[in-house]
C-alpha cells in the first residue's frame, strides 16, 4: 500500500466520506482530479465503496462532488494489515 493510499483511507475511516474541490483549494481541475483518480484505483482494489452515482459532475463533465464513501470489509483489513507491519518511515 502507497503511502497516499493509506492517508486516504485513514482518512476515509476517520469519517471523511465526501469530498470537494474547494477543500483542495481554488479549481475545480488538477488535485481533485487526482483526488478522484486515488479514489478510483482504492475503488477497483475493493477497498471503498463509491457507486458511480455518488460522482456528480456538471454539464461540462467536471467533477463537483465525490461521495459519500466508506471502507469496505476488505479495506479494513489492508488498513489493519499494513498498520501490523510497524510504523510508516
Amino acid at each position: 500500500m502507497t503511502q497516499d493510499e493509506y492517508d486516504l483511507l485513514t482518512k476515509i475511516e476517520q469519517g471523511t466520506s465526501v469530498f470537494r474541490p474547494d477543500e483542495l483549494g481554488p479549481g475545480i481541475g488538477g488535485p481533485f482530479t487526482r483526488l478522484l483518480e486515488q479514489l478510483m484505483s482504492l475503488r477497483s482494489q475493493g477497498w471503498i465503496r463509491l457507486p458511480d452515482g455518488r460522482i456528480t459532475r456538471d454539464r461540462g463533465g467536471r467533477v463537483l462532488l465525490i461521495g459519500p464513501c466508506d471502507l469496505t470489509e476488505a479495506g479494513r483489513r489492508a488498513l489493519e494489515q499494513d498498520r501490523s507491519l510497524g510504523p510508516r518511515p
